[in-house]
């Protein structure tokens, strides 16, 4: 069956005749028939990562290749050691992240709720029950209260039907539903007389046709497009991708020159060949690739604590670098949930106590355990029924619904074209106060505030009834239409005296006229607690936040300045304008655009590819069906707590307390994240070029080499291993959230880190290349001299580890003491620098000697000098940062 097909522009003959069915449904043999044909009713799972596959994707990266090609180097020239050393960092590597990702798969397992839908269906002319997978088209399907649509459905009759869609159209409001035929031209959301796949039912029954199932459904659309979407890698994976082949490249280039120039002063083949190929393993930062994971491992855990899953290790850095946040505002930035916001009387006593009461009692939500204690109640029926009878709770009144049961004794059940519902109760179920029981028995109304304000002809105010003459009408709708501009879903509440003790109302004589209007009552779904708070830091942080919503767009506007949002009517674009756009005038003016209102699901997936293709970095968050294409498109999906399975499927993050806060602990922990980053790339790239430089500078001077291989990789992959991977625990910096986000297209390696490795590697070879010259004057054994070079480049390094746990902030203002780690690793390199000048097996090894005093006291001095070059330049890029953060 064609999904194409205006199902809802049908008359219910047209439909029975093309799908070839009847009123009382298939046959068996037709639908066995049917079942296999079309096949099982249920969307195409996403095949699950097995955990051979998540352990081969942590060898996808260029890092990993690049040290695979290390490692053969080093094994070609019998350097055993270091191609075994190179080996376990890959080894170290792909362990923590398979261990992680893994973990995370699983975790998303268990939140899963495996459940076993049923339907009930006409088959042989006969109400069956049957697994809701084996639903066909042609089916006649039985619809009540409660149910989840299994399928997309044409009606044919419904009694009070009403359907919350919120998971397909985002739109918390319950739908009223009929069987009448619709134009054709009628979008998606006001489509009343079909019922659509994994949308719920909260009010009233009704029989439908199935039109679609499985895929032919509008849920299976979403599905089919999210199949279409490829995956794309995250902008860490592509910073590390560029910075890869640009220091492959720049180290090639330099073993090259160093080759060169060695055998043009006229060091022999075998040794000026074994110090590029060892300048060139020390180059590559082995270190680099298992701290990052480190780093990303310890985010996510970190993330877990705060009650954020993230899916794929990677992502965890891609929140730090978001700059716009698309945000579905059901369920959301909102509970997805109705609540009373505000309840109107004239009078502050009795009246408010009241209004709760007759808003409870004419209601057809009901308590599933009323045997319980009421503050473990649950209750089913339209969310807005749901809220009135939580809001009377709340006030005290759980002992009038107890009495509910027992003294009904008439009700006119709500239809959406009367707008109102009504209840006639035993007079002992009384009003309230002075009022508790009545003689005559009660009618109480509930509906919408224009109705009942027309059915009345008095008004409660103060405890007693008064005229409603014209001019109080008007002032009364006044306050209705001012509560409805607010953005309120409003009810009115009226008794009225039943005559005698009647007990049904057709022994009434116009029952529903003559009203007493007791107040208003104003409903909405409530905006999340800290959502305010937590968008203002994310704006802080210079991260534009956009809300998307099935609301009207005055609706929506209310609800985003009550946010703080300072928005225009030009800054909202609603659907039906967004759908006569272009992709390219989209392209245009989506900067512009604050707040989508009336969005379809294809809507949201283009306002996230427009914001892409702009170089923004866009989190989506959401948890509809109808999000899950936006979310697996955007650079960070991010499905709260209470999202669809499907949207949880293709989202990088899942936030398991629905708390909106949580984003903005992400985002922080995500610029952490870059910045421990940073912080490594930095101390393992300044040591890695000191070595490079002072080679090639030794060499242009016509020296002999200043450090040998062996020494070399001592630093690298002994002395300087835990420090760098100390870098890793360094606590998140709080005034990240106070800058702009980084730009897509920043690379990792940035002119600040330029500037400090240079910086670092040009002081520190002038240094050492002195010292060496001095030396050599100064003594006789080259063995003595190289000694004093490898212990003061070791001893460097070592000090400037501490000028690089921050670039904000000097090494004059850290808490020496905020990373033990970092302490204890240092403690450990000075004893690795030590332990091979006073070993005698390591002396032999190394080919050192034992220093004095006075020479660890001109080392040390060395390290120093490089701590307050790095902060000169520290500080001016501080100081440029200010400037800039002052300008935006």
């Amino acid at each position: 069956m064609e999904t194409e097909k205006p199902w809802h522009n049908l008359s219910v003959e047209r439909v029975l005749k093309r799908l070839e069915t009847s009123e009382n449904g298939l046959t068996e043999n037709e639908a066995a028939r049917r079942l296999k044909e079309f096949g099982l009713n249920k969307l195409p799972e996403k095949k699950r990562k097995t955990r051979l596959l998540i352990l081969l994707n942590q060898f996808k990266s260029p890092l990993v290749y690049l040290l695979f090609a290390a490692s053969i180097v080093s094994f070609m020239f019998r350097n055993m050691a270091d191609g075994y050393f190179i080996l376990a960092a890959v080894g170290l590597t792909v362990l923590f992240g398979w261990i992680q990702e893994a973990r995370a798969e699983a975790a998303l397992e268990k939140l899963k709720q495996l459940v076993q839908l049923k339907a009930k269906v006409m088959r042989d002319g006969e109400e069956k029950e049957i697994l809701a997978e084996h639903l066909v088209p042609g089916d006649v399907i039985l619809l009540n209260e409660g149910d989840k649509i299994q399928a997309d459905i044409r009606l044919f009759e419904s009694k009070n039907l009403e359907v919350n869609e919120a998971n397909l159209t985002g739109e918390s409001m319950p739908v009223s539903k009929s069987e009448e035929v619709l134009p054709a031209e009628k979008a998606l959301p006001e489509r009343k007389n079909m019922l659509f796949m994994a949308t719920v039912i909260v009010r009233g029954r009704g029989k439908g046709i199935v039109v679609g199932a499985g895929l032919n459904t509008e849920i299976g659309k979403i599905a089919g497009a999210i199949q279409e979407i490829g995956e794309e890698a995250t902008p860490l994976q592509k910073k590390l991708s560029k910075f890869s082949v640009a220091l492959s490249l720049i180290i090639g280039i330099l073993a090259f020159v160093i080759f060169g120039l060695g055998l043009a002063i006229g060091i022999s083949f075998s040794e000026i060949f074994a110090t590029a190929v060892a300048v060139a393993v020390a180059a590559i930062p082995e270190g680099l690739i298992v701290t990052v994971t480190v780093i990303l491992v310890i985010g996510m855990r970190r993330l877990l604590k705060e009650n954020a899953l993230v899916r794929q290790m990677v992502a965890a850095e891609t929140l730090g670098a978001t700059t716009v946040i698309c945000s579905d505002k059901t369920g959301t930035i909102t509970e997805g949930e109705m609540k009373v916001a505000e309840i109107y009387t004239e009078g502050d006593g009795e009246e408010k106590e009241l209004t709760l009461k007759i808003a409870m009692l004419a209601s057809d939500a009901r308590v599933e355990n009323p045997q319980d204690n009421f503050t473990d109640w649950r209750l089913t029926g339209d969310p807005t029924e749901k809220a009135l009878i939580v809001a009377a709770l709340e006030a005290g009144l759980a002992g009038d619904y107890l009495k509910k049961e027992k003294m009904l004794l008439d009700e006119i059940p709500f239809e959406s074209v009367n707008k109102f519902m009504a209840h006639l109760y035993d007079g002992k179920i009384g009003l309230a106060g002075a009022k508790a029981a009545m003689k005559e028995n009660l009618i109480f109304m509930k509906g919408a505030p224009e109705k009942i304000l027309a059915s009345s002809e008095r008004f409660l105010k103060d405890g007693h009834e008064k005229k409603l003459d014209p001019e109080e009408s008007r002032r009364l709708r006044g306050v209705y239409e001012d509560f409805s501009k607010r953005g309120l879903r409003l009810l009115a509440v009226g008794y009225k005296l039943a005559e005698g003790r009647r007990t049904k109302f057709l022994e009434i004589a116009e029952p529903l006229s003559g009203l007493t209007l007791v107040g208003f009552i104003g409903l909405k779904d409530p905006i999340r607690q800290n959502v305010k708070e937590s968008l203002e830091l994310v704006r802080k942080a210079g991260v534009k936040v956009i809300m998307i919503t099935g609301d009207n767009k005055l609706t929506a506007k209310t609800i985003a300045e009550e946010l703080g949002f300072s928005v225009a009517l030009s800054n909202i674009l609603e659907g039906e304008e967004l759908e006569r756009m272009s992709d390219e005038e989209l392209k245009r003016r989506v900067q512009d655009i604050l707040i989508y209102a009336r969005v379809s699901p294809s809507d949201k997936l283009r306002i996230v590819t427009a914001l892409k293709n702009k170089g923004e970095i866009v989190a989506m968050t959401g948890d509809g069906v109808n999000d899950a294409p936006a979310i697996k498109r955007a650079d960070i999906g991010v499905a709260v707590g209470s999202a669809s399975e499907v949207t949880k499927e293709v989202s990088d993050m899942i936030i398991l307390d629905n708390n909106f806060k949580t984003i903005v602990i992400a985002i922080e922990e995500g610029r952490g994240i870059f910045d421990n980053i940073k912080k490594v790339v930095l101390y393992l790239l300044s040591d890695s070029f000191s070595e490079v430089f002072l080679i090639v500078a030794s060499l242009l001077a016509g020296f002999p080499l200043p450090i040998l291989p062996v020494q070399i990789l001592w630093i690298n992959l002994v002395e300087d291993s835990l420090p760098s991977f100390a870098l890793a625990f360094e606590p998140k910096e709080k005034e990240a959230m106070n800058e702009p986000p980084r730009k897509a297209d920043a690379p990792l390696f940035d002119a600040e880190m330029k500037s400090v490795v240079f910086a670092v590697s040009v002081i520190s070879v002038i240094m050492l290349l002195a010292l060496f010259y001095w030396a050599m004057q100064i003594y006789d054994d080259i063995s003595y001299v190289r000694t004093l070079v490898f212990a003061g480049l070791g001893i460097n390094t070592l000090f400037y580890v501490f000028a690089l746990k921050s670039l904000r902030k000097s090494v004059f203002h850290m808490d020496f003491f905020s990373n033990k780690y970092l302490l204890a690793a240092v403690g450990i390199g000075l004893i690795m620098l030590a332990l091979p000048l006073y070993v005698p097996f390591l002396q032999n090894v190394l080919r050192v000697q034992p220093l004095g005093v006075a020479e660890w006291g001109i080392i040390s001095g060395i390290g120093v000098v490089s701590v307050l070059a790095i902060e000169v330049i520290k500080w001016t890029f501080r100081k440029m940062r200010v400037e800039t953060i002052l300008k935006s």
